[in-house]
């Protein structure tokens, strides 16, 4: 099953982070508001160039306030752009969602985009200070806005002066402290995968790589916020994982702070195996991130003979081509050993795993191969999107 474009029109809609798919998904009709949504857009950037062009930036008043009304011009512009591709995506989602999947494209939406605000926030753990953490917070978001003024400040007011470098640098400075807040206040809060579990009843949801996978990153597809720093494979594919269950993680036990992502839950070497057992057999999903390392491959025949086929999803993550195939060969071969037990397995054997971006199992422990030109995270929710849709049909 091909989603490229599917997930090329979430990513059209993620123009608009964060808030963008939950505002679509209390829309009924997405077709319908995203045809409104793009002629509302063509008509405002048509009025806006129609009022610049009445009244044009002069330097009757001086070349600082010249270029501001340059600047307002470039930003209702822009808001323009982000509204036609906002607009464009919720008509293409709902196109496309029930030219792939059979179904209208709101009751996806609804279904596993509509929480993402409400996804789990970590709270603050009593070792260590609340009013530490608010204060922290505070200073990140602080930065953050200081960091995005001056940024358009350099970009658009003070162009063709000799401040504009020093502006953007002061910004790229104020941005990044942002992020090393941010990560440091997410890091010194996040709560152990025990008292995740002990917490939320659902059953969890195991997330398995090996520990050189902590370190993927994954640029911003926004073009728009290319120039912020990337962010970590599993910290986006997990967040968007938690309307599944509580997700959980073996974690390195050397490191000081526990990664932004899935819970960790730190066991000494010698048992580390037994806990994986545990965990697989009491979760309702297991992510496994491909890879060649003896661990994982002892931790696929584990899932592959405790008959737990069904709850896998294999993600093959955003790395180089010639490293994908390198993994793919060695899980390959443990699959291969398992190949009498499931007439399906030919149809895995075959897949291109410089496509392909999941595979899940149906009841029937058939394979569900979820295929991509693009391998960025709007093609990766789409992806994990349709797979529940598809074994939830079957």
């Amino acid at each position: 099953m091909d989603i490229t474009k599917l997930g090329k029109a979430l990513r059209k809609i993620n123009s608009i982070p964060i808030i963008g798919c939950p505002v679509l998904a209390g829309f009924k009709k997405l077709k319908e508001v995203g045809i409104i949504l793009q002629i509302f857009s063509i008509v405002y950037l048509i009025g806006v160039i129609a009022v610049f062009a009445i009244n044009p930036a002069n330097t009757e008043y001086g070349p600082i306030v010249a270029r501001l009304n340059l600047s307002i011009l470039a930003i209702n512009i822009f808001i323009s752009i982000i509204l036609f591709f906002y607009g464009r995506g919720a008509y293409t989602f709902d196109k496309f969602s029930q030219k792939i999947l059979g179904t209208d494209g709101h009751s996806l939406m609804k279904k596993h985009f509509k929480k993402r605000l409400s996804l789990p926030l970590r709270l603050p753990d009593r070792t260590w200070p609340r009013i530490k953490v608010i204060f922290l917070g505070l200073m990140s978001l602080f930065f953050l806005v200081v960091g995005i003024i001056l940024f358009f400040i350099g970009i658009f007011v003070l162009s063709g002066t000799d401040y504009p470098i020093y502006i953007l640098i002061i910004s790229g400075l104020f941005i990044s402290g942002f992020y090393k807040l941010k990560d440091i206040v997410y890091r010194k809060t996040a709560i152990p995968g025990e008292k995740v579990l002990k917490n939320d009843k659902r059953k969890p949801v195991v997330f398995l790589r090996s520990f050189i996978d902590d370190s993927i990153m994954e640029k911003h597809e926004n073009i728009f916020f290319s120039f912020l720093k990337a962010i970590r494979f599993e910290e986006k594919l997990t967040l968007f994982s938690w309307q599944f269950g509580p997700v959980v993680a073996l974690g390195k036990k050397e490191e000081k702070l526990p990664l932004a992502g899935a819970s960790r839950e730190y066991i000494d070497d010698d048992h580390w195996q037994g806990k994986v057992e545990e965990m697989i057999e009491k979760s309702s999903l297991v992510y496994l991130i491909i890879g060649s390392t003896s661990g994982l491959i002892w931790e696929t025949k584990t899932i592959l003979e405790k008959e737990n086929l069904h709850k896998l999803i294999l993600v093959f993550p955003p790395i180089k081509k010639e490293q994908i195939l390198i993994r793919w060969k060695s899980l390959k071969d443990t699959f291969q050993d398992f190949r009498r037990s499931n007439v399906f397995f030919d149809q895995l054997l075959n897949l291109d795993p410089n496509k392909t971006l999941i595979v899940g199992f149906d009841k029937n422990n058939k394979p569900i191969v979820i295929e991509s030109k693009r391998k960025e995270f709007s093609y990766y929710e789409a992806a994990i999107a349709s797979m529940m849709h598809v074994r939830e049909s079957s």
